[in-house]
């Protein structure tokens, strides 16, 4: 399970550094994806490749689905470099609003890494702070 904050910078070829505690997950590769919000998904590989089992479906009547596919089956399949770092491509970068040599926040969230702009990061959990409360006592807690 991923976990913590952590605030990083875009070197000036994209690239972005994994978080040593979590780096041996991504051993076997990474998966970048465009994630909700706009931030950019990182998963494992393998954890992408049990996503995107249960992802499949016979889509092409649904345009949902279609959607869905076009979203996230346009990401891309890297491995993390010598020093733990992964290149974020520029559709994903300007997916994120992300840029060389600015900052980004390293969200771990469960099962991935979320890369953030980290005014939009900042802005966008205040708004879930503002309604922390309400959400968890929906989710019974």
């Amino acid at each position: 399970m991923f976990h913590g904050e952590y605030s990083y910078s875009l070197d000036d070829k994209g690239r972005v550094i994994v978080p040593k505690v979590h780096r041996e997950a991504f051993s076997d590769g990474v998966y970048l994806t465009r994630g909700l919000e706009r931030c950019v998904w990182v998963f494992p590989l393998a954890t992408w490749q049990e996503l995107s089992g249960k992802l499949s479906h016979d889509g092409l009547g649904s345009s949902a689905a279609r959607g869905v596919d076009r979203l996230l089956y346009t990401g891309t399949e890297l491995q993390l470099d010598k020093q733990g770092r992964v290149t974020v491509p520029d559709y994903l970068r300007d997916h994120a609003s992300l840029a060389p040599g600015d900052s980004a926040s390293v969200l771990g969230v469960k099962n991935r890494l979320e890369l953030w702009n980290p005014s939009r990061w900042r802005a966008h959990s205040a708004q879930m702070m503002s309604r922390l409360d309400d959400d968890l006592s929906r989710m019974g807690l």
